[in-house]
């Protein structure tokens, strides 16, 4: 990579409990091996906890967005805000997507990029009651 640090983009939506902690984890660790990470989450779901830690957290760049949890016409607006920050701020080593929703966006949006995309599943849809 040239001598530069592993540049990672991290997207995530639900950011609350277990997986904001995951997030911020990842995060916290991938800094202190010297990456340069970027978090794309939306602020509709978090936590105090998150929030909090977030603030912290500051060789970590942020931006939020706001998503629906479902699949929703608005997801398709969502994937262009996150290219356009890829363009603004990449280019990226690796896009990584958290959750059902985080996941959908970071393939949507590396869609022709070349760049690895991975996915971490925090929960199953099938068990969610509704």
């Amino acid at each position: 990579m040239n001598g530069r640090p592993l540049k990672v983009l991290m997207i995530a939506e639900a950011c609350g409990g277990g997986a904001g902690r995951h997030v911020l984890d990842l995060s916290e660790g991938l800094l202190a091996r010297g990456c340069d990470v970027h978090l794309l989450h939306s602020p509709g779901r978090t936590d105090a906890f998150f929030r909090e830690r977030l603030g912290r957290l500051g060789a970590l760049r942020h931006a939020s967005y706001p998503l629906r949890r479902g699949i929703h016409p608005a997801d398709v607006a969502a994937a262009h805000w996150v290219r356009r920050y890829i363009r603004e701020h990449g280019a990226f080593d690796v896009i990584h997507g958290h959750s059902a929703k985080g996941g959908a966006l970071a393939r949507l949006a590396a869609w022709r990029l070349q760049t690895p995309v991975f996915y971490t599943l925090h929960g199953f849809i099938a068990m969610d009651p509704s």
